[in-house]
């Protein structure tokens, strides 16, 4: 079970490196998506950690399940603190 788990953790720092490799010739994007309990929230705080070291500037919002059907909710949130000439 160990080196399951070991395996799986290589193949989400090979696939945020992979994004962020890309990142410099377009929009990218990467999906933590699964049950309950797999840690999605601990590989999306590792890729943040990861952006955040290579110099990016992350924007992070993560909706509450009040929050899920309020559709700009999250991106009102995520935006808040960018500068509005950033925006424009």
């Amino acid at each position: 079970a160990m080196a399951r788990v070991a395996a799986v953790r290589e193949a989400e720092s090979r696939a945020v490196a992979q994004l962020l490799d890309r990142v410099p010739r377009g929009p990218a994007a990467l999906v933590f998506e699964g049950e309950p309990g797999i840690g999605k929230t601990t590989a999306w705080n590792q890729a943040v950690r990861c952006a955040t070291d290579s110099g990016f500037r992350v924007l992070s919002a993560r909706a509450s399940a009040a929050e899920a059907r309020l559709t700009f909710a999250v991106l009102a949130d995520l935006l808040d603190d960018v500068d509005s000439a950033v925006l424009e």
